[in-house]
């Protein structure tokens, strides 16, 4: 058994509850852990890139229940040094369709 296997079967053992699968409406999760949302400046200005793919499959390894994908802005165009994903526009709706391994 690895470090890893042995934390987290400390962990199960410890928070059974937090460990164990969640619901939300419909929706199942492996377990009650969230990643919240953060601006991960990862992205290439403004699009979705193998960089900000890789970054939230590591986090769906880990072991992370539900993640709220990154930072948004909804209406105003983003200036081309800042790297967060905007959605104002269909075309910019690039995360949804590479995420299907996670």
């Amino acid at each position: 058994m690895t470090l890893i296997h042995k934390e987290v079967r400390r962990m199960t053992d410890k928070y059974p509850n937090l460990l164990s699968k969640g619901t939300i409406g419909t929706l199942e999760t492996r377990n009650k852990t969230v990643m919240c949302a953060m601006g991960i400046n990862q992205s290439d200005k403004g699009f979705v890139n193998d960089a900000v793919i890789n970054h939230y499959a590591e986090r769906a390894k880990g072991g992370i229940g539900l993640i709220m994908i990154e930072v948004t802005c909804v209406d105003a165009p983003v200036p081309l040094n800042v790297s967060s994903l905007p959605i104002g526009h269909t075309r910019d709706i690039g995360l949804a369709p590479r995420t299907s391994f996670i």
